[in-house]
């Protein structure tokens, strides 16, 4: 018994002896492991940290004090766990765990910190000579990644965007990934100062990496699969000497997926179904002055919007746009669009052409408001409003079935009625002058066959 004491203390020094030599040794391989990472770094980048120390449980290392500099852009850590090592660069790395703490990344224009970063399952592929920044990230891969309580700003535009939480899932080639992101603000303090916040935003089945590698090697991103977008809360407010709230959204459902018939993968046919729920606006603010409608404070609406599109032709179908805005009215539109004039890019809005277009038109409040208006400023009766406005709208002579006559009799009498007017020119027509053409046709029965206008109500 008297020799348990001693053959116990033995152990325990071969097994601090023993641990303290795997401790070295690790220790001398992480050293190893450095200097061979720094001897791949271009000129002008470092990597320093003030400790490490091995994580014998889990194949890691311990950095505290990191700083990683390149060029005019530094990162820095104060804490860096990485466990599940395999590999180094420039070859291929595989991280089964990487932590970061206190994270802080600087350059000239932007700054950005986050309390935490976590990766899970990095592979980092070896570095190919002349690699563009963009395509060697859109070769990562990633299991899952975090974020939380991040800000960053931009100095140059002094935008300042912050979030709570985001999280990334399935990054990599051919993956589909999902991001969400939780209390989301952006505060823009350059004039016009705005503050644009979200509660909540989710995207899924978006092929983020192989975007980013045709956006570097195509400067496009073709439509791949089915992709969702939800946002909820989502508020925009005029702020600084014009402070006035803008917009409230409750929910906005945006669903995008290639067109069934569109054949090959690489098609630029897609389906769009775009719902905002809950849309309140406040034509107002002098961020919405385009969209201000006399008499109307404050506009409460829904939208629903399902556009067919073939970027490949320049072509597009709205089937159909609805809008209803209670106390204003409820609009149904359906259009055949031809960008094709404007090679393709609807980006040129004054080239986009439209060889169909109809729309119903149900009145909530909105003729009753425009004529309150047009009476109030110039200071006569309701009734004398409405005679004027029918009168401008009254072609001389016209028949009763004319399209002006037509327009006159609805707007004396909206109340249980829909107002029905299509157009089916002769040939595409701008949709940029889509307002004057209409005018014009409502007073030239020559320019009203031309563009095949018919006006007509029903109860």
């Amino acid at each position: 018994m008297k020799k348990l004491p001693l053959i116990v203390a033995l152990l325990v020094v071969v097994g601090v002896t023993g641990w303290l030599g795997l401790h070295h040794m690790a220790q001398q391989r992480i050293n190893e492991a450095v200097d061979r990472f720094r001897a791949t770094m271009p000129a002008d980048e470092t990597f320093t940290f003030d400790t490490s120390a091995p994580l014998l449980i889990g194949r890691g290392v311990l950095f505290h004090g990191v700083t990683w500099h390149r060029g005019d852009v530094t990162v820095t850590a104060a804490r860096l766990s990485a466990r599940g090592v395999a590999g180094a660069p420039p070859f291929a790395l595989h991280v089964g765990s990487l932590v970061l703490d206190d994270v802080h990344v600087l350059s000239p224009r932007n700054n950005a910190s986050a309390v935490q970063v976590h990766l899970s399952n990095l592979n980092i592929p070896a570095h190919q000579p002349g690699e563009s920044a963009g395509h060697a990230v859109s070769a990562f891969t990633l299991d899952d990644g975090s974020l939380r309580t991040v800000s960053m700003h931009d100095t140059v535009a002094n935008t300042t965007v912050t979030f709570a939480n985001a999280t990334l899932r399935d990054f990599g080639p051919g993956r589909a990934s999902a991001i969400e992101m939780d209390a989301v603000d952006a505060q823009f303090e350059a004039p016009p100062q705005r503050h644009v916040s979200m509660t909540h935003g989710t995207l899924i089945r978006v092929f983020l990496a192989d975007d980013l590698r045709d956006l570097a090697d195509l400067g496009s991103i073709p439509v791949r699969s089915h992709t969702i977008m939800d946002l909820r809360g989502i508020a925009l407010d005029d702020t600084g000497v014009n402070a006035h709230p803008a917009l409230r959204l409750e929910r906005l459902h945006f669903a995008r997926t290639p067109d069934s018939g569109a054949g090959s993968s690489g098609s630029l046919r897609s389906v769009l179904d775009l719902r905002l729920h809950g849309l309140t606006v406040w034509p107002t603010a002098p961020t919405l002055t385009a969209l201000r409608l006399p008499g109307y404070a404050q506009i409460n609406q829904d939208l629903h919007l399902h556009l067919t599109t073939d970027l490949s032709k320049g072509t597009a179908r709205v089937d159909p746009l609805e809008i209803d805005a209670p106390d204003v009215g409820r609009l149904t539109l359906r259009a055949d669009l031809d960008a094709s004039a404007a090679a393709g890019s609807w980006d040129d809005f004054q080239r986009v052409r439209f060889s169909r277009l109809g729309f119903d038109y149900v009145d909530q409040g909105l003729i009753e408001h425009i004529l309150d208006q047009v009476a109030a400023r110039d200071g006569i009766s309701r009734e004398q409003a409405t005679a004027n406005m029918l009168r401008t709208l009254t072609v001389p002579d016209a028949p009763s079935d004319a399209p002006s006559a037509r327009l006159a009799q609805y707007v004396s009498s909206p109340a249980g009625k829909t107002l029905h007017m299509s157009f089916d020119p002769q040939s595409a027509v701008d949709l940029a002058t889509l307002g004057l053409d209409a005018a014009l046709a409502m007073r030239d029965p020559q320019v009203a066959k031309a563009l095949h206008l018919d006006v007509s109500t029903s109860p």
